[in-house]
């Protein structure tokens, strides 16, 4: 691949990671310039989160016990698959964005730690559907749940804290 568009991908992936990291509520340092490739990541004390083409995939390390995975794996089934199933570690591929409780399953699972909670409006932006599946338009096929930042008329900030006037007026951050 072209080192020029690389770099792109790269950069997309991690605007993806920080929206991604901003929904769990994980801390700002969890997201990791790069991990061993050269990908950004967000890193937890149990595992990690990666972003391509706006899919995001879990890896979950259980070194005390395989029935920890075995609970692991049951327990996201509502929202992600497993596509890596070793004893006592693996890969989950998220289908959706976690919402309520699930977002505190990931935080733990991964080993995140917690932040202020985003607000619902930004929320609901990652659950709309979009012009593709991977949230970015001129995606190829399918339809996915996941809007890049910047792709709404929302600012960041504005989604973030749902910051507006009296009468529904943007206000100055």
């Amino acid at each position: 691949m072209h080192p020029d568009a690389l770099a792109q991908l790269r950069k997309l992936d991690r605007e993806d990671l920080g929206m991604m990291l901003r929904v769990l509520h994980g801390a700002k340092k969890a997201l990791k310039a790069r991990d061993e490739c050269g990908d950004p990541v967000i890193a937890g004390s149990r595992g990690a989160i990666w972003a391509c083409n706006g899919t995001f995939s879990i890896f979950v390390k259980c070194c005390e016990s395989r029935k920890r995975w075995n609970n692991i794996k049951r327990a996201t089934a509502g929202f992600a698959i497993c596509t890596q199933d070793g004893d006592d570690e693996g890969v989950l591929k998220l289908t959706r964005s976690p919402v309520g409780e699930e977002i505190a399953l990931v935080r733990k699972i991964v080993g995140l730690r917690q932040t202020m909670p985003m607000a619902s409006s930004a929320a609901d932006r990652l659950n709309r559907p979009s012009s593709g599946p991977l949230g970015r338009p001129g995606s190829p096929t399918g339809a996915g749940g996941w809007e890049p930042p910047g792709s709404d008329s929302v600012g960041p900030q504005q989604a973030l804290t749902g910051a507006s006037g009296p009468s529904g007026q943007e206000r100055a951050p």
